[in-house]
This record gives C-alpha cells, structure tokens and sequence, in this order.
C-alpha cells in the first residue's frame, strides 16, 4: 500500500539546478539581510550543486550560451510553467498567491499550503496596487538532452514581459499539438523593445 503522505505525489524528475539570467548576489553593506541583485546578463548561467554538472554545461554551450536546444518534461504549460506572484525575504518564502488568494503562507512561524485564505492585495482609487509586497515569478522547466543527466532545469524569470509570452507560445503549441512533451525547442535571450511612461509627462519613451 503507498504511504499517503510520501508516495502519492505528481510524478517529477528531479532538479538538477537553475539556469539564471543575471549575474551572482552580492553581499549588500547598508542591509545584511539582502543581497544585491546580480546584472542582468545578455547570455544564460548555469548554477547547479550537482558535480560536473556545470563544467560540462560549459563544454557544450560555452560560458555565455545565448541559446539552449532543450525538450520539456511536461505535456502542459501549467506544468512546464508555473507562474505565481511571491514575497520572500531572508527567511525565505513568505506568500505565494494568484493576486486574489494566497496558495503558501506563513502564519504564527508555520508555512500553511492546505487552507487558501484572501490575498492582502488591494486597488487604491488611484488604480494602484498595495498591501502586498508578492513579484511576479515564472519558472521554465527544461531537459538538456546533450547533457546526458535525468533531471530537469528552472529558468527563473521575474519579467512580466517574458511570463505574458512564454505563456502564450506555449499554449498555442499544446493547444495545436496536444502536449510540450517530444518537442524540440531553442531558448534564447534577445533584446524586446518597449515603451515606458516618461517622468513628469504624459508621453511614453521606448527602449
């Protein structure tokens, strides 16, 4: 009989580290508890705990690979690309929510995942957002078939521009052939142009 607790999980290959789109934290001087943000990168970094894994990542893709031939491990984008609004600090996470009920959450030390309960985000007049510090965070998961590892890898993105449309494409696709799984893909890094809100106007710059 399978043990309720351990054994009736979703199937899942295990993680073999994170493909990251910025540099190393650094140590911040003014706040201990929070690192800086590494820069953001124009080429993909491996970060994996796994022994060899990194070295041989470099062999095959060079130490700045802009491009990842890659397949899913997944027939779905809910399960390819979880997408989620996060806080976290020091501690590590504090809420994870859809902005309207938060999934985890830490309450009285204890992290609760089984009683969804109302996100604290709330509209102000003006249109804007407070009373929750959650960002937004995507994370890709890939197979590396040249690596020869059974495992998969987590893109972390936390651009609302790459969650809109990874999201999009990879829906089009599961919708047009049924499931991500068996699919040879490229990911790339490449530069999008986008308009912003110029300070003090009521125009918008592009960059």
């Amino acid at each position: 009989m399978p043990i309720k607790s351990l054994t009736t999980r979703q199937a899942r290959f295990p993680l073999l580290g994170k493909i990251r789109k910025g540099g190393e934290k650094k140590p911040n001087p003014k706040n201990p508890e929070k690192d800086l943000v590494g820069a953001d990168l124009d080429y993909f970094r491996i970060d994996s705990n796994i022994q060899g894994v990194n070295e041989r990542f470099t062999t095959i893709y060079g130490s700045e690979p802009k491009q990842l031939d890659c397949l899913l491990p997944f027939p779905s984008t809910e399960q390819v690309f979880p997408c989620w609004m996060e806080e976290w600090d020091f501690r590590g996470l504090i809420s994870r929510c859809d902005e309207e009920n938060q999934v985890i959450y830490q309450q009285a030390g204890k992290m609760i995942a089984t009683n969804p309960i109302p996100c604290k985000r709330q509209q102000n007049p003006d249109g804007s957002y407070s009373g929750c510090k959650c960002k937004q965070v995507g994370r890709l998961q890939i197979v590396l078939p040249k690596l020869g590892e059974l495992g998969y890898f987590e893109v972390e993105t936390h651009s609302k521009w790459d969650i809109i449309s990874l999201t999009e494409q990879l829906m089009a696709i599961e919708t047009s052939a049924g499931s991500l799984i068996g699919i040879p893909f490229l990911l790339e890094r490449g530069l999008r142009e986008l308009s912003y809100p110029l300070p003090d106007s009521d125009k918008r710059g592009r960059k």
